[in-house]
């Protein structure tokens, strides 16, 4: 063999390997729920090779091609179906819910009491967080369901007795104790069957979120495959990442489900002392509607649009570690991250960092030397009309994201009305690299959210690639945060090159659906054209170059 031909040989060799690492480093994923894992790379029949429909199921976390830290685990059918709810190798709450105690509570049951003094009658407030109603109804139900069968084995017992031949005076005796058994069955049977009117009302009214918080219940057991970023617990933090760092400099779409369940409650007791000479010291009560345990229309309106719940979720791109995750209640488990964007889905008023509302979406960065925050100094743009176009987060319902970064920056006020900016996001748009970020929540019309950005001089990448994942958090108020359903894919300048390398030349059907998963649309089907963007009412906009990091790239 030539020396030169041997050269060259090596050299193809190397760039074939380098172009496998490219697109292998490219390759999209989609989990069609939280037991199946479909991703190009994976080895499959040739019929889907390269598509998002090379699919493979898991039922360990090992095969998840997740990485899975602190408070997340998952919810499965294979869960629902063990004996006891423990799948080996796979993460479930039992390794979340450890001992209840002082120092690691697992259910938090707070309550402050404030003095007034000065106003007459003298008056105390008692706060209260407790569990939701779906939880605090079944806890009920079981708990009276248990006295009851206590009470009517004592019941029966006592009527045994009577069989026994016993003395006269004996026998009045026990005919007493029977009544007095008769009269507490009696009691607890109405509060039983009152508390169950309640469950069952429950169930038929919300029954997705009562059965993502009862898998196994009274009324239709079912299961389903989810991950459960935090659970219904006080100071709880969780994150999971994509195993294979994801190349975003140049477009992403993202789109998941999610649903936020067994949202707590805040409630409040008012006790006014009024003194009086002749009566003494009375005492006046005044319960909050939440302190009920009927969900009556009064109390749905404090759950949804009153205080409870906390404190949200992220979608985050990181490029810290696959172990990252932030602090836990206000920071949502991303803040504390270096080198991350987050697109935070707030159901928490934090007014000392600035949250404008308690139901808001919202982008952060710390750029390249600041670790990110939720705080109002690290965001970039916020939406906080949520509440007023119906999107509840916090209904119980099941809701869908879109999240799209495109290449170019356009802005028409007649379709984008929603563009939004902050001067501190200024220092991270320069026209090398400049894209557009967009958020959708349920309707994939009209996105909620339109800013210019420069991922690259927000964050450090490794050659344009992060780690692209979730986190989420809780703190003196909590919920459920469950992903249900994920999907990433990345913007492909050339599909055809790009589906040509990935598939079969001999399978046209893969390498059609290949090109049809890589060629989405950016904006209204309409590509961007990269004109310079334009602020309303304020004239051209001017990147500022003194402010722009300069290390990130």
């Amino acid at each position: 063999m030539r020396p030169w031909l041997s050269f060259w040989t090596l050299r193809a060799v190397a760039f074939m390997a380098f172009l496998q690492q490219d697109f292998m480093a490219r390759a999209d994923f989609y989990y069609p729920d939280f037991s199946r894992v479909c991703d190009p790379s994976l080895t499959c029949v040739a019929q889907y090779a390269g598509t998002l429909s090379c699919c493979t199921s898991f039922n360990a976390d090992a095969s998840s091609r997740l990485y899975i830290n602190d408070a997340s685990y998952f919810q499965t059918c294979s869960q629902f179906k063990a004996p006891n709810g423990i799948v080996p190798g796979l993460k479930g709450i039992e390794s979340v819910f450890g001992k209840d105690t002082e120092a690691n509570p697992q259910i938090l049951f707070q309550q402050v009491t404030a003095y007034d003094y000065v106003v007459s009658p003298r008056r105390s407030v008692n706060y209260n967080w407790t569990r939701s109603p779906f939880e605090e109804v079944v806890r009920r139900r079981d708990e009276l369901r248990y006295m009851l069968n206590t009470a009517l084995t004592k019941l029966q017992q006592s009527r045994e007795n009577l069989t026994m031949g016993l003395e006269s005076e004996t026998e009045g005796q026990i005919w007493l104790v029977i009544a007095m058994y008769q009269a507490e069955v009696t009691r607890i049977s109405n509060l039983y069957n009152l508390t169950l009117e309640r469950d069952e009302k429950l169930f038929k009214e919300h029954t997705k979120e009562y059965q993502a918080i009862h898998p196994h219940n009274d009324y239709n057991s079912s299961c389903d495959n989810r991950m459960r970023l935090t659970p219904a617990a006080p100071s709880r933090k969780g994150s999971i990442w994509y195993q294979t760092p994801q190349n975003v400099t140049n477009g992403f779409i993202t789109s998941f489900k999610f649903q936020l369940t067994a949202r707590n409650r805040f409630c409040r007791q008012v006790v006014d002392a009024h003194a009086d000479q002749m009566k003494g010291t009375a005492l006046t009560f005044e319960l909050d509607q939440c302190l009920r345990m009927e969900w009556n229309a009064s109390e749905w309106n404090q759950r949804v649009y009153g205080l409870g719940g906390g404190d949200g979720f992220a979608f985050v791109l990181q490029s810290n570690g696959s172990s990252s995750v932030g602090e836990s209640g206000d920071q949502l488990g991303y803040g504390g991250i270096p080198d991350s964007l987050a697109i935070e889905f707030d159901t928490f008023a934090n007014r000392d960092i600035g949250d404008i509302n308690d139901l808001h979406v919202a982008v952060h960065t710390g750029g390249c030397r600041t670790p990110n925050s939720a705080s109002q100094q690290t965001c970039l743009a916020s939406y906080g009309s949520l509440r007023n176009t119906g999107r509840l987060l916090q209904d119980g319902e099941v809701h869908q994201v879109m999240i799209v970064y495109t290449p170019g920056v356009q802005f028409n006020p007649q379709s984008q009305q929603q563009w939004s900016s902050k001067r501190y996001l200024n220092q991270f748009i320069k026209a090398d690299g400049a894209g557009t970020l967009r958020v959708f929540i349920d309707d994939m019309s009209s996105a909620i959210l339109n800013m210019p950005l420069s991922l690259k001089y927000a964050m450090k990448l490794n050659q344009g690639a992060a780690f692209v994942g979730f986190t989420a958090a809780t703190g003196s108020m909590w919920q459920s945060h469950d992903i249900l359903e994920w999907e990433f894919r990345q913007y492909s300048a050339d599909p055809s090159l790009e589906c040509k390398a990935l598939t079969s030349t001999l399978i046209t059907s893969a390498y059609d659906q290949c090109v049809q998963e890589k060629s989405w649309a950016t904006f209204n089907g309409q590509p961007l054209t990269g004109s310079p963007f334009f602020e309303a009412g304020t004239g051209p906009w001017v990147p500022s170059r003194t402010s722009v990091c300069k290390t990130c790239p």
